[in-house]
């Protein structure tokens, strides 16, 4: 009973950061937003100069989505090197769910909130809707 209190007062102390599912989810719409302007620039990019700026600044923008992605993992409660997870395929989908929808330190005590469970449910209706419109265009 003692030792439960005692781990139950070390996870509260613990240092989580700053960036919330809120934070993330705008930063990061924010870095894709800005990535998309430069693969558009990138298309109509008429020298090697305007080539290599646009690449560096894609880079720059890569490096702060992993920045961005390796605060939201700490503040879950996973360590900062779960990051490189992200450059796995299957497993990138289940990290980023995991950023948009867990809470602070869910990764130690496994409980979601209502929020969590909100964010869930209107990812799954995005998804779905996007795979019906794929399925429309696709077909006709």
């Amino acid at each position: 009973m003692l030792e439960a209190e005692e781990q139950s007062v070390e996870i509260a102390l613990r240092n989580y950061g700053w960036i919330g599912r809120r934070q993330f989810c705008l930063f990061l719409t924010g870095l894709l937003l800005m990535q998309f302007m430069c693969v558009t620039a990138l298309r109509g990019a008429q020298s090697l100069t305007a080539v290599l700026l646009i690449v560096g600044v894609g880079a720059v923008l890569l490096a702060l989505q992993m920045l961005v992605a390796a605060l939201r993992l700490q503040h879950i409660g996973y360590g900062r090197l779960w990051v490189w997870v992200l450059l796995v395929p299957p497993l990138n989908a289940v990290i980023l769910l995991q950023c948009i929808t867990a809470a602070k330190g869910c990764h130690q005590h496994s409980k979601y909130d209502t929020g969590g469970l909100i964010g869930l449910a209107v990812l799954l209706g995005c998804l779905m809707t996007l795979g019906g419109l794929l399925v429309v265009v696709w077909k006709g």
